[in-house]
């Protein structure tokens, strides 16, 4: 929920993978000292821009500090697995109940 709060002002300074990629990243972390761990964040974003832009990845989970609940996001909305996908999130897992009333369990997206 904090982040909420910082993500326009970092997407409008750094609009692209990139643009991140190259940030300061003191710079970066001064922005980010209300989410927390602000230096931290900073080096994982920097980093997980540059993995991104060298696009020697297959799948987010390769990316620096990609998570669970990102991983299931990616596979439901941009994989189109859901079919198989078991989010722990509580959110995402409404979703893809949602997707599979909606759509059939078996059923395309």
């Amino acid at each position: 929920v904090q982040a909420d709060h910082v993500l326009p002002s970092l997407v409008r300074r750094w609009p692209t993978p990139a643009a991140l990629a190259a940030a300061d990243k003191a710079e970066l972390a001064a922005m980010l000292r209300h989410v927390g761990t602000h230096r931290r964040r900073a080096e994982c974003l920097t980093r997980m821009a540059r993995e991104w832009c060298q696009g020697l990845w297959r799948c987010p989970c390769q990316l620096t500090s990609v998570g669970p609940y990102a991983l299931s996001a990616w596979r439901i909305w941009v994989a189109g697995d859901w079919q198989r996908c078991a989010p722990g999130d509580g959110a995402l897992a409404m979703f893809r109940v949602w997707l599979g009333d909606v759509c059939g369990e078996q059923g395309a997206v």
